[in-house]
């Protein structure tokens, strides 16, 4: 779509100083796999642009067993979910009901069954 956006890569500072702007954000993008700096402040601005501008966020955080419990666990309960626990091996997960129309419109969706793992450990955290 050629839409102008800024991309702040791993510069922290950027990214704050981007949320604390005034600019009426559309949608926020974290996509902070292994960068456990974006916490605290971060969430709480982010919170306080979903809340008062109703801006979109897509979050990709997997450090949430070591800070779901700070800054961010408010806008986890805003969206129904909170942390459990780490989950440190994946398991293999089947399908009860395979022919659900979640798993199969538009697309099928295979269980996610006898894959390869990537991390040894880490697989991410249950919420």
């Amino acid at each position: 779509m050629t839409l102008p956006y800024p991309h702040v890569g791993d510069r922290q500072g950027d990214f704050l100083s981007n949320l604390n702007s005034g600019e009426n954000w559309d949608l926020i993008i974290v996509a902070a796999e292994y960068r456990p700096a974006i916490q605290g402040e971060f969430w709480s601005v982010i919170t306080d642009l979903v809340n008062t501008k109703k801006t979109a966020v897509i979050a990709e955080v997997w450090y949430l067993d070591l800070f779901g419990g700070g800054q961010i666990a408010g806008l986890l309960a805003q969206c129904g979910v909170r942390v459990q626990r780490d989950w440190d091996l994946a398991e293999s997960i089947y399908w009860l009901i395979p022919d659900d129309p979640l798993f199969t419109t538009p697309n099928v969706v295979p269980a996610l069954i006898h894959y390869n793992r990537f991390w040894g450990s880490q697989a991410g955290d249950l919420i």
